[in-house]
């Protein structure tokens, strides 16, 4: 009797068990709320967004110009019209601008085109971008469009009137760039500086040659 009663008993309990695990949920496993999920995704969004936005840096870009000839005349000639120039930052959008002028000259004579320069030209420690519009005569005197690297706006600005300068030779120590120009028996050796961000010529001496020929004769 008493074996029977325990029998009873255990089968009860069991059941009583086994009716608790159908009725219980199944527990979720532990991790972040919907609210810290959502918090997850708007600091990977605000992440990337700041990617996207990030500045380029001064060694983030690279350069490429295009030569934009003309069409070949009556004795199968050509010159450089234009000269297109190919600014782009790493992972951003191409830049495409134009040299600020061109001599008709024919590429036969001369070259260096197009050719790039990545000197300190307003020397600020920042290489600048300089792109050779070739020379404005026969006697050479070539020009340059020049660009500017400005660090706080993180970007390319156009030197105004750079190109006026003629086979500009840097001087990082005086911070002046000299130049010549040469047309007949005459030359203008001129200096140039920095002056409130502009460039601007600070000196010229005029050399006859003509005249020191007939010194030279006299002597």
């Amino acid at each position: 009797m008493k074996r029977k009663a325990f029998l009873f008993m255990l089968t009860a309990a069991t059941m009583m068990a086994l009716s608790s695990c159908k009725n219980d949920k199944p527990r979720q496993a532990e991790g972040p709320g919907n609210d810290d999920m959502e918090m997850a995704d708007k600091s990977l969004e605000d992440e990337e967004d700041g990617q996207a936005d990030a500045l380029p840096e001064r060694g983030d870009f690279t350069f490429k110009t295009r030569i934009i000839m003309s069409e070949p005349d009556e004795e199968d000639d050509q010159v450089v019209e234009r000269i297109v120039v190919l600014i782009k930052p790493r992972g951003g959008k191409t830049i495409t601008t134009e040299t600020q002028g061109v001599q008709p000259l024919d590429t036969i004579n001369w070259q260096g085109f197009g050719r790039i320069h990545e000197d300190d030209i307003n020397f600020d420690g920042y290489p600048d971008l300089m792109v050779c519009e070739g020379p404005v005569n026969t006697y050479g005197n070539f020009t340059y469009t020049a660009w500017l690297w400005n660090q706080e706006e993180h970007q390319f600005k156009l030197a105004e009137g750079f190109n006026k300068i003629c086979d500009p030779e840097l001087h990082p120590k005086e911070k002046t760039i000299t130049g010549g120009f040469r047309m007949d028996d005459h030359e203008y050796d001129e200096v140039w500086e920095w002056i409130d961000g502009k460039i601007t010529k600070t000196k010229s001496d005029l050399v006859v040659y003509s005249e020191m020929n007939e010194e030279e004769d006299e002597e």
